[in-house]
């Protein structure tokens, strides 16, 4: 009877100490607030208190520029943000630059003494994608030298909205397509987007998807 009861309340440990585990990627996503990096960068210089009391153990859905990758974790976000970690999958397919959505629970702030900065963390995390669908107004068409080959591509500065705040993307158009676009055009278009030039802030330079919308 001794035995029986012992085994009992082993199963009713080891059950409880499951369910307190991480939660799945999916269960996450359902819960989940949206929020940038650039923004958590922002808030965290204004008041380290206010960040913890609004973030920490909740889940959010956050969309950042990699700007540091370590074997543990990534950075989203420059001079301070959002440190993520994730599996060491994820992390091996990451590219410095690009922006990324990842999704998870905040935890806690922590503070970078080599560098200086300030990050809330999140220790279990997933990565969710590094591919956005984007949607705007095409304020002006351009051509630019290619380097690589010493052709001439163009590219669509479109101006829209991503992750809430309004920005202009520059979106590089293959031969095929670039006589079929002009200055006021509404687009859409789906593809990587990384950190930016002199020109606009962000760049998708390989579209997967891009085409005409109705005004």
């Amino acid at each position: 009877m001794k035995k029986t009861v012992a085994l009992l309340l082993t199963f009713i440990v080891c059950f409880s100490l499951c369910a307190c585990g991480k939660a799945s990627k999916e269960e996450l996503l359902k819960s989940a607030e949206e929020v940038s990096a650039s923004r958590l960068h922002d808030e965290l210089g204004e008041n380290i208190v206010k960040v913890k009391e609004q973030y920490v153990g909740k889940s959010y859905k956050v969309t950042g520029r990699v700007s540091y990758i370590t074997e543990d974790y990534v950075d989203l976000g420059s001079l301070g943000g959002a440190r993520v970690y994730l599996s060491n999958d994820e992390l091996a397919k990451l590219e410095q630059g690009t922006y990324i959505t990842v999704v998870g629970k905040f935890d806690g702030i922590e503070t970078d003494e080599v560098r200086n900065d300030i990050y809330i963390t999140m220790k279990n995390a997933y990565f969710v994608t590094d591919e956005f669908e984007i949607e705007g107004k095409i304020s002006q068409i351009m051509l630019e030298p290619n380097r690589k080959n010493y052709t001439v591509v163009s590219y669509a500065v479109v101006n829209t909205r991503f992750v809430g705040d309004v920005t202009n993307i520059k979106v590089y158009l293959t031969d095929n397509t670039s006589q079929e676009y002009e200055n006021g055009d509404l687009i859409k278009a789906k593809g990587k987007i990384s950190a930016g030039d002199m020109v606009v802030d962000k760049v998708m330079e390989e579209p997967q998807m891009l085409y005409k919308t109705i005004n």
